[in-house]
């Protein structure tokens, strides 16, 4: 069984790409912070723990977190990016189908028009197409063999490279 060709699941593609870069960025932003903030703040409570400093954790972690948060915004903006490219070059394609698919129906009505269709000349009657002869083969060209011995009058000798010998 032959699969066919269904633009609309090629469009249900590209939309389903577009919704998933809607919410790239937030979604990295958001997932950067808490990573951030939990990872910093478990690092930095073991730092002032073993310190034995009264201070908190939490200023540091949430600089932290906000420094990963941008970070995963970025990353999640080129990613974005890059989805809503994937999903501009799956509507390219449907539409260069859309484009070439009436000329491709031409081309096959035309080349079955003219081979069933007898041609015509200016007296209305039918002939044959006349046969096209193929060009005569190339000439070779002979090549002058050079003698080894006037092939090398103008090298310098072995072992002077500069020619000073």
């Amino acid at each position: 069984m032959a699969t066919k060709y269904d633009p609309e699941i090629l469009q249900a593609y590209a939309d389903r790409l577009y919704r998933k870069a809607r919410w790239c960025s937030v979604r990295y932003g958001a997932g950067g912070f808490l990573v951030g903030w939990v990872g910093s703040a478990i690092l930095l409570a073991a730092i002032y723990s073993a310190a034995r400093s009264p201070a908190s954790p939490m200023p540091g972690a949430i600089v932290v977190g906000v420094i990963v948060a941008l970070l995963g915004f970025a990353y999640g903006h080129n990613k974005a990016f890059h989805l809503r490219l994937e999903a501009q070059h799956t509507l390219c394609q449907m539409q260069i189908e859309r484009n070439t698919r009436p000329a491709l129906a031409t081309a096959e009505h035309r080349k079955t028009t003219e081979e069933t269709a007898p041609l015509l000349t200016n007296q209305g009657k039918p002939t044959r197409p006349e046969q096209v002869t193929p060009p005569p083969p190339a000439v070779k060209s002979e090549t002058k063999q050079v003698p080894e011995a006037e092939h090398e009058k103008g090298k310098p000798k072995t072992g002077d490279i500069f020619g000073l010998a």
